[in-house]
């Protein structure tokens, strides 16, 4: 009655034939469940007895290697059903082990066998619950506590918290790990990070020794606790990161994206006030990648009282941690378990029959990425002697041995270390198109060579896939030591020279001011970063120069997704480019778009600074276009500060250059902007005529930006001049467009328009929700509308009380 080392299956599921449709959707279902690093593994007969096989033998085999086994119980299950189990369960497992390993599930109602009537049972009579039976099943299986009070489903996306994006990285299921004492590390880092806490944990250790792994085990178990308030934050690849950079995943994974349009004092305050708000985890994994004062910056920020609870992994101590928590090496047994799950992956298991156990994880000092490393080339190589004494042969520490050895592998030889090479320069992934252009092996005659490659390197595990197989990424360790090699191979000049291409090559694809556009170009901000990263370090300014003057135009990705530190600070970039080169054009048209992102952000001065600058180059270089661009720029400065005549002038002015252009974008602007100002002088009808002409244009140019500006220009008028039907129409029409695209800017501008109607229309408490949804977008982004949204608020909640 012995029970095997390691587990097949994670449940077995027992039922009458009768109840199969219900079992097989319960156990598609479980497959698709994430954990340990993989997805749930069912033993469904259907699915796992081929024809030809003994039944009752696969049934024993099956049933001793599955870690829980369910049973179905239903009118159906007939006493021969429970004959069979129950002899199958007492010759199988452990009578010790039966109550935490069988698991009854209650489909309807029907009398309960003997063997299971002092077991504790799942529910699943009453339809309108069986989620709430899942979700306990779920938890049971996971060996997670089981969910308290009244939760939404697992499956479901929940509004409480932030969207979960713990990394799925383990090629085997996690072996438990011990502190240094002894200790389950995994529950040590667990009882550390509980919510009341609010601490600073850093767990450091050698490259490869599974931090990221342990960290995402330590996340999972605290989901529930945390109500999915937990946040998992990576600086893999990105030399960038900054205390701004970990704010603004703050800000996206809990909802909050305006708060990335922040200056950096700002942000950290809204930023604070999301995570006291409720308890919340962050995980900061890969810390060690980024520069000593960012990571103190960083860590100071995390570490401040009464905040949350936060896990850094990292190479190092870091001095601002509550507590530092080191990872070492596997011990001995902890290796022999991870070996034996590792060879348990492997393609022909024959190669291991007689091996040295002892000398693989000496060989590989018992890190664990190292160990799983050998096996993969043990498993290629089919000889486990061979490799092991190459690796006895090699230089440098066991992690170089063993990855130089899968690098200099002659199987890689047929393009798999280009490509290996190639992926190192993509943050934190790419497509299996842009990896096979910037590898050289795009063409059809090299399509078969680029599969062979990939699943070379998959096999070796040198890379991974994510999001469902549609990206390769390079990881931790991986990265480190490819990226290493990048810098002495005579591939690299050329292979970053590809990757610069491909992105401004990208850009250019998707440089239009569509929803579609933007959402590509937000898919792949880490590797446009990059790729300007690459241009200023190999002095390719033009190339910078291209890739920004359509990201941080005033209608660029950055500007209008909320990026605004990267687009100040990029743009700043390429206006110190433009300016070294002499490109009087560029330098013109980064002041412009300096000056507009100033302005936004309230800083007129600067604003006004860069918009003469702007002016003055246009003025120099003759440039009709440029300066009715800039003009215009200066005219929306003068408006918003009040000088109504001085935007007139301007306005006038840029428009009469842009109508001899034939400029019919920028007319279209430019009208829109004096429609504004005849509303402000009171002016309804010349008002209208301005805006009906522009919208005219933009329908005519497919220009949904400028459609959705002239709608809400018509709204208000609509609403000045009583027709509240008709300006909720025009205004709900524009901000489906400002969605679409979204523009946060005016969608707080509509909020608060539709705010008006609804107070207008006595409905205060609509109005008090529009108003404070639209003052929450002007405070983040600093705007003077703020004050008058703030006003407005405190009026309609002086009527409600």
């Amino acid at each position: 009655m012995g029970t095997p080392t390691t587990y097949e299956y994670d449940v077995f599921i027992s039922y009458n034939q009768n109840d199969e449709s219900w079992a097989k959707q319960l156990a598609t279902r479980l497959e698709q469940e994430p954990w340990q690093g993989r997805k749930l593994k069912v033993f469904f007969a259907p699915w796992d007895i081929k024809p030809g096989e003994s039944i009752v033998e696969r049934l024993e085999y099956a049933l001793p290697r599955s870690r829980k086994v369910s049973l179905v119980m239903s009118p159906d299950s007939t006493d021969s059903d429970w004959v069979r189990i129950e002899r199958y369960i007492t010759h199988h497992i452990d009578i010790s082990e039966r109550q935490t390993r069988l698991i009854p599930l209650y489909l309807s109602t029907c009398e309960i066998p003997p063997f299971l009537t002092h077991i504790n049972r799942i529910d699943f009579r009453d339809e309108a619950k069986s989620e709430e039976g899942y979700r306990i099943l779920i938890s049971t299986l996971k060996d997670e506590p089981l969910p308290r009070g009244q939760q939404e489903s697992k499956t479901k996306p929940t509004s409480r918290g932030p969207h979960l994006d713990i990394p799925d990285i383990l090629r085997v299921s996690f072996v438990p790990r011990k502190d240094r004492e002894g200790n389950d590390l995994v529950e040590r880092l667990k009882r550390e990070l509980a919510p009341h806490k609010n601490q600073l944990i850093a767990l450091w250790g050698a490259g490869g020794v599974g931090k990221t792994a342990i960290a995402a085990e330590v996340a999972r178990g605290l989901v529930d606790i945390y109500e999915h308030r937990v946040i998992w934050v990576s600086a893999e690849g990105r030399e960038d990161f900054s205390l701004s950079t970990l704010l603004d995943a703050i800000a996206t994974q809990t909802g909050n994206d305006e708060i990335r349009k922040l200056a950096l004092e700002t942000k950290k305050e809204q930023a604070r006030e999301i995570l006291v708000g409720a308890p919340t985890l962050v995980v900061f994994d890969n810390f060690e990648t980024i520069t000593p004062q960012a990571g103190r910056s960083c860590a100071e920020w995390l570490a401040q009282p009464s905040l949350c609870s936060a896990l850094i992994t990292t190479r190092e101590n870091i001095r601002a941690a509550h507590r530092n928590i080191a990872t070492d090496h596997m011990l001995p047994e902890e290796a022999e378990i991870l070996l034996d799950r590792s060879v348990a992956e492997a393609h022909d298991k024959n190669a291991f029959a007689n091996l040295d156990r002892e000398r693989v994880i000496a060989a590989s000092k018992a890190n664990p990425l190292v160990l799983q490393w050998i096996v993969r080339q043990i498993d290629l190589a089919q000889d486990a002697n061979e490799v092991l004494n190459d690796l006895k042969r090699g230089e440098g520490s066991a992690a170089e041995r063993v990855f130089d050895r899968s690098f200099e592998l002659e199987q890689l030889d047929n393009g798999g270390r280009v490509v290996l090479l190639a992926l190192s320069l993509f943050v934190p992934g790419a497509t299996r198109k842009a990896l096979a252009e910037v590898a050289g092996l795009s063409k059809q005659k090299d399509k078969k060579r680029f599969k062979e490659a990939i699943k070379t390197l998959s096999s070796l595990w040198l890379l991974r896939t994510a999001e469902a197989g549609e990206r390769l990424t390079v990881e931790g360790l991986t990265r480190e030591l490819t990226s290493a090699c990048l810098v002495r191979d005579p591939r690299a000049k050329t292979l970053r020279e590809r990757y610069l291409r491909r992105f401004c090559s990208y850009i250019e694809t998707h440089s239009r001011p569509v929803a579609r556009d933007y959402d590509a170009l937000e898919g792949e901000k880490y590797n446009l970063f990059n790729a300007l990263d690459i241009a200023a370090e190999n002095n390719k300014s033009k190339d910078l120069i291209r890739i920004m003057s359509k990201m941080g135009a005033a209608n660029g990705m950055l500007v209008v997704r909320g990026y605004w530190d990267e687009a100040i600070r990029r743009g700043m970039q390429a206006f110190e480019a433009a300016k070294a080169l002499n490109d009087s054009w560029h330098v013109g048209f980064f002041s412009d778009s300096l000056s507009s992102m100033y302005m936004v952000r309230g800083n007129y001065e600067l604003a006004k600074q860069y918009c003469e600058l702007a002016i003055n180059m246009a003025r120099k270089l003759d440039g009709k276009q440029e300066l009715a661009a800039s003009l215009h720029q200066s005219g929306i400065l003068a408006h918003h500060q009040g000088d109504w005549e001085e935007a007139r002038r301007l306005y006038d002015e840029s428009l009469e250059i842009k109508r001899k252009l034939g400029n019919l974008l920028g007319v279209s602007k430019t009208l829109h902007q004096l429609a504004m100002l005849a509303v402000d002088n009171e002016d309804l009808p010349e008002a209208r005529r301005l805006y009906d002409e522009s919208l005219e244009i933009d329908k005519k140019l497919g220009h949904e930006e400028g459609m959705g500006n002239a709608l809400q220009g018509l709204g208000k008028l609509a609403e000045l001049q009583g027709d509240l039907l008709e300006a909720r129409r025009l205004f709900e029409a524009s901000l489906e467009i400002s969605g679409k695209l979204g523009d946060q800017r005016r969608i707080g501008s509509i909020s608060y328009s539709l705010g008006r109607l609804a107070e207008k229309a006595s409905n205060k408490a609509e109005a008090a929700r529009l108003f404070g949804e639209a003052l929450v977008i002007f405070e983040r982004l600093k705007s003077p509308s703020a004050d008058i949204a703030r006003r407005s608020l405190a009026r309609v909640e002086g009527k409600l009380s």
